[in-house]
């Protein structure tokens, strides 16, 4: 698609199945094998369905189903369908691991906003801005930007944390 090449040697790169080594006969002495990625190629008349679901789980399922794919297509000797069925099985896989730290970052959001209610609350039940009035002139001082904070409104008793003994 905008990046044909004529060649007369390609294999399937060793390292990297979504790309091919190929020589195209012109080389000068030293230069090549050159790599390039590969796609595969729509084949003309077809119209596009969506992919069965036996496919789909062969792709994103266990490791020993998505290398019997690989090689049914290595079999094939299509680079294309292989770069494509490797590409996807990579994407897939950093997919899942984004979405997996994703909802970890959202429960640490949530645990850290719970901690701001709670220590929120202690503050107000332990009346400490009147403990500290005589500082209520500094408040103009506050910086412009805020953090934004909104705690979640909780029903129930407020229990504050034992006292500890004055010495």
């Amino acid at each position: 698609m905008g990046n044909l090449v004529r060649a007369r040697f390609v294999r399937l790169h060793t390292g990297d199945p979504t790309c091919v080594h190929g020589l195209t006969g012109n080389e000068k002495p030293g230069e090549g094998p050159y790599s390039k990625p590969v796609f595969a190629t729509p084949v003309r008349g077809h119209v596009p369905v969506g992919l069965p679901s036996w496919f789909h789980h062969m792709l994103i399922g266990r490791t020993s189903h998505f290398e019997k794919l690989r090689n049914a297509a290595h079999t094939l000797n299509n680079f294309g369908i292989v770069a494509d069925i490797s590409r996807f099985r990579q994407d897939h896989d950093v997919l899942r691991q984004l979405i997996q730290e994703q909802d970890m970052l959202a429960a640490e959001l949530e645990l850290v906003r719970e901690r701001l209610g709670l220590t929120r609350g202690r503050l107000e039940a332990a009346n400490a801005p009147g403990l500290v009035g005589q500082l209520e002139w500094e408040e103009d001082r506050r910086p412009d930007a805020a953090v934004p904070f909104t705690p979640k409104i909780r029903h129930g008793r407020f229990a504050p944390p034992p006292a500890f003994p004055q010495a």
